[in-house]
């Protein structure tokens, strides 16, 4: 029985979508204000980046203070909220987590960032059918540039619901999307052995080693596809990889 992958995509898409999302519209009086808030957010969105580094450092507590001081910077900046809603939904605060992505939602509420990220959330939490409607409204929006991601997102969702057809229809589009998403090519792979559709599962198994190094999961799931396919050469040369892998 092969380990499933890890739902790393779902928080990738999260820390991407930080990165590429732009400054809230806010309410302005006058130009002097519109200046002082444009500051406001430029400082906010320097300190959210900050603080998302230090998070995938590890450095937790350095993490939190620079997204809490962003938050207070920038209330009504949808970015600083979600991403300390990421922060908490790290450290497995849920509660916390929702009441940042609840007002994010309240800022911004057709943000296709802030509706792919608060899909995210919904998805850790359990509520895996829910979490791809929110993934739906952000693909929704012509302005959304994560499309791919998305449906990658709604693959990973629904397949914890263990809908797999579904999640083999998510996991095409994210590729037809965004042919670099090599976790969709994974599970395409592991789907398609699972059907016994062997000559499809090997397809996208090379698909996914074009894409990533080869390692423990993906050389065993390619065993599997071999010998369904009674491949005896790739079966060795396979073992081979293994073996080198655990030497």
């Amino acid at each position: 029985m092969l380990k499933k992958w890890p739902l790393i995509s779902l928080l990738a898409a999260t820390v991407l979508s930080l990165s590429a999302c732009s400054t809230t519209s806010l309410p302005s009086a006058n130009i002097a204000m519109d200046n002082t808030t444009n500051q406001y957010a430029a400082d906010a969105k320097a300190e959210v980046q900050l603080g998302l580094a230090y998070l995938q450092r590890g450095e937790y507590p350095q993490a939190k203070a620079q997204l809490v001081n962003a938050a207070s910077i920038a209330p009504q900046l949808a970015q600083t909220h979600y991403a300390l809603g990421y922060y908490y939904m790290k450290v497995k605060d849920t509660q916390r987590a929702k009441v940042q992505y609840d007002k994010a939602l309240a800022i911004a509420p057709h943000d296709p960032q802030v509706l792919n990220s608060y899909g995210v959330y919904l998805c850790e939490i359990g509520q895996y059918e829910q979490s791809v409607q929110y993934f739906m409204q952000a693909i929704q929006n012509q302005d959304f540039d994560h499309v791919g991601l998305a449906y990658e997102n709604s693959g990973l969702c629904i397949l914890k619901a263990n809908k797999k057809s579904q999640a083999m229809k998510y996991f095409v589009l994210a590729t037809n999307h965004n042919p670099q998403l090599a976790v969709s090519y994974y599970y395409l792979a592991l789907l398609s052995a699972q059907n016994q559709n062997y000559p499809a599962a090997r397809q996208y198994w090379h698909q996914y080693n074009q894409l990533q190094k080869p390692n423990k999961a993906s050389l065993e799931l390619g065993m599997v596809i071999a010998r369904g396919l009674h491949d005896y050469e790739w079966i060795e040369q396979l073992q081979r990889q293994l073996d080198n892998l655990q030497s």
